[in-house]
C-alpha cells in the first residue's frame, strides 16, 4: 500500500463537502424524532400492557439506532474499503430500498394520528410565557406554586384540559 499525499478540500470542493455532511445532519435530525413518534403512536396509552411496551419501544428504537450506525460505520465502510465505493453505496441503495418496501407494505396495517392544531402554536404561548415573566420570582413556598392546587379558592382554579399533562415541580426544576 503506497502512502500517497492527500491534497486538502478547497474551493468548490470544500463547499460540496460541507453541504453533504449539513444534509446528513438535517435528514437524520428530520428522521430520527418522526419515526419513533410515528412507531409510538402504533400502541394504544389506555391499554396498560400496551403502555408497558411503548416503554420498552423506546430503548429498543434506539438500540436499533445505534447499531444501524455501527454497521454503517464498519460493515459498509469495510465493504467500501475492500470492494469499492461502487458496491458500498449499492448496499447502502439497497437497505434503504428493502426499509422503503417495508414501510410500504406495512402502510394499511399503521395507526395514522392526523394532526390536530398547529405546531407553532405552544411554541409561541412559551415564548409569550416566558417573556411576559421574565422578571418575576420564583416564591421559595411550594405551596405558591401554579401546580399545587390544593390552597386554591374555588373561583380561581383553572380545570386542567384532559389531553394535557401538567409540569410536576420538583426540587431540581
Amino acid at each position: 500500500m503506497s502512502h500517497e499525499y492527500c491534497p486538502e478540500a478547497k474551493g468548490y470542493k470544500a463547499l460540496i463537502f460541507f453541504a453533504a455532511i449539513y444534509l446528513v445532519a438535517l435528514g437524520s435530525g428530520c428522521l430520527k424524532p418522526n419515526i419513533i413518534s410515528h412507531g409510538a403512536d402504533q400502541f394504544r396509552r389506555d391499554d396498560s400492557k400496551q403502555s408497558k411496551k411503548l416503554s420498552s419501544y423506546f430503548n429498543c428504537a434506539y438500540f436499533a439506532f445505534c447499531i444501524g450506525e455501527l454497521i454503517a460505520l464498519t460493515v459498509l465502510v469495510w465493504v467500501q474499503t475492500h470492494s469499492g465505493m461502487d458496491v458500498g453505496f449499492g448496499v447502502s441503495a439497497a437497505a434503504m430500498a428493502m426499509g422503503l418496501i417495508c414501510l410500504t407494505f406495512g402502510t394499511p396495517l399503521y395507526r395514522n394520528k392526523p394532526p390536530r392544531g398547529s405546531i407553532f402554536t405552544p411554541i409561541a404561548q412559551v415564548f409569550v410565557a416566558a417573556f411576559t415573566k421574565r422578571k418575576q420570582i420564583c416564591p421559595s413556598n411550594t405551596e405558591m406554586l401554579h401546580g399545587n392546587q390544593n390552597n386554591v379558592p374555588n373561583h380561581l382554579f383553572v380545570p386542567m384540559s384532559p389531553n394535557i399533562s401538567p409540569l410536576l415541580h420538583t426540587e431540581k426544576f
